[in-house]
């Protein structure tokens, strides 16, 4: 339950509309120069890891959800998208399918497996 002074002061998504899964995003900030299709390829390979084990039901829920509402969410697995920040950074934002209820382990485990990789060949080289 949200209490109603909230409803005035802060912006509220309600996430349970399409039932038990949402499409969710995150953003992962990137310095100029980063290869951008390098990035795209850790990010989706980590985002389908992290959202494996429901993918299947999400994708039925989702498109469920869109058809009866006339939206096309047919498009639910893992994505990543580029937007310019300022002139020394731009993000990748990546977009996945979550329970509602999962939303933010599932964005952690997105993040956290995308520093992983790099961190590991860091200490490797050491």
């Amino acid at each position: 339950q949200v209490p109603n002074s909230m409803l005035l002061t802060t912006a509220v998504r309600n996430h349970s509309q399409a039932g038990a899964y949402t499409l969710d995003t995150v953003r992962i900030p990137l310095e100029v120069g980063v290869d951008p299709e390098d990035v795209e390829a850790r990010l989706i390979k980590v985002a389908r890891q992290a959202c494996e084990d429901f993918m299947e039901e999400a994708g039925r829920t989702l498109r469920r959800y869109g058809d009866m509402r006339f939206v096309d969410l047919s498009q639910f697995e893992p994505r990543v998208l580029f937007e310019p920040v300022d002139v020394d950074r731009f993000d990748a934002i990546v977009r996945f399918p979550a329970p509602v209820s999962a939303r933010l382990p599932v964005a952690q485990q997105i993040v956290r497996g995308y520093y992983r990789e790099p961190a590991r060949k860091s200490v490797a080289q050491q």
